[in-house]
């Protein structure tokens, strides 16, 4: 993060960043398969928190109950070991990167407080498959 604040993402290296942290670039790749992934490191797990709380909810809850559940058990999870400094820094990183500058994102003042990915198609729904036993759908009704 470190470097990207210093010489932002674009001219950050693998190379540079394996130095810094004192690693080779095999080393890294064991790691990382790229950059990005330093940026966006345990992305992965928070998206398993989610799937697992909404999965182990309460089958008489609603979907939306479900989703707000495991959105809660992630932000507790990044307040925990992240704070609201690393979201900042990373977030300027994106918003100063050529490379994610395809990703438009609404502002607070735009759409609230949630922000949206703005794009010029509406997304197809997708299923959210829980578990093995239920899914639902943000584009099914009751």
């Amino acid at each position: 993060m470190e470097l990207y604040g210093e010489r932002g993402f674009d001219q950050t290296t693998v190379t540079q960043i394996a130095e810094r942290a004192g690693l080779t670039e095999r080393t890294f790749f064991r790691h990382f398969a790229d950059k990005r992934e330093v940026l966006f490191a345990g992305s992965g797990q928070l998206q398993d928190l989610l799937v697992q709380t909404v999965a182990d909810f309460p089958a008489r809850a609603s979907p939306i109950e479900a989703v707000a559940a495991g959105i809660e058990a992630i932000g507790t999870v990044l307040q925990e070991t992240r704070g609201r400094a690393f979201a900042r820094q990373r977030q300027s990183i994106v918003a100063a990167s050529a490379e994610f500058g395809s990703m438009r994102w609404a502002t607070p003042a735009t759409r609230g407080s949630t922000r949206v990915p703005l794009s010029s198609t509406t997304p197809s729904p997708r299923t959210v498959k829980c578990s093995q036993t239920r899914a639902f759908s943000p584009s099914s009704t009751r």
